[in-house]
């Protein structure tokens, strides 16, 4: 009898939750508190490990917009056990310097959102393609669900108008990318605001 021995081989990736930190989200516009997480890849034969954990690289996602990004330990001055307690005092005890280090960023995003002149035209457009630029990998990873969601919280703070989107998404379109594909008007806006300020008669024409 001839007797067939199937081998499953698995890869998983562990997640080891390390502590919270302060750093400026470029998503959210502002300093938030981030989660640290420490990821190891294991590589299984049937219950029978092949060698030691590989460690990956760490990383930090955004308690705001859950957007992960890469941790760089240097930069912080140690790591808090929870964000539940307010900002200032995770940022004093892991990031104190961070309102500096961001200090022009953190200038630009209060005057790009704020009403009336705000920033200047040139700088608004930059920011607000920059949003669009940020929400690119989502289009691409988990398609038109996910990068609207990194759009929409990338561009709320910003308030755009409906002409500045429509600008911005030709834009897009014209470079035939899987984005530009993807990218409707409507659908921005919807992610943006809020559906009672989306449809307020008068205020769009889709």
């Amino acid at each position: 009898m001839l007797i067939r021995l199937i081998l499953t081989w698995v890869q998983r990736t562990r997640q080891k939750e390390l502590g919270y930190v302060a750093d400026y989200c470029r998503i959210c516009h502002q300093v938030t508190a981030n989660r640290v997480l420490e990821q190891r890849k294991t590589s299984r034969i049937l219950f029978i490990s092949l060698g030691p954990d590989e460690l990956l690289i760490p990383t930090q996602d955004c308690q705001g917009c859950q957007t992960e990004s890469r941790f760089f330990p240097g930069r912080f001055t140690g790591l808090s056990p929870n964000a539940s307690g307010p900002m200032e005092s995770l940022i004093s005890a892991t990031f104190p310097q961070v309102r500096e280090v961001y200090k022009e960023q953190l200038e630009v995003d209060e005057k790009a959102a704020a009403p009336g002149a705000g920033a200047d035209p040139a700088t608004r457009q930059k920011l607000l393609l920059e949003a669009f630029g940020m929400a690119e990998p989502g289009f691409r990873r988990g398609g038109g669900s996910e990068g609207l969601r990194i759009l929409g919280l990338a561009m709320r703070p910003l308030r755009p108008t409906e002409g500045e989107i429509r600008a911005c998404v030709a834009r897009y379109h014209n470079t035939r990318s899987r984005m530009g594909g993807m990218l409707h008007v409507e659908a921005v806006m919807v992610a943006i605001y809020p559906e009672s300020e989306v449809k307020r008669p008068g205020e769009y024409s889709y």
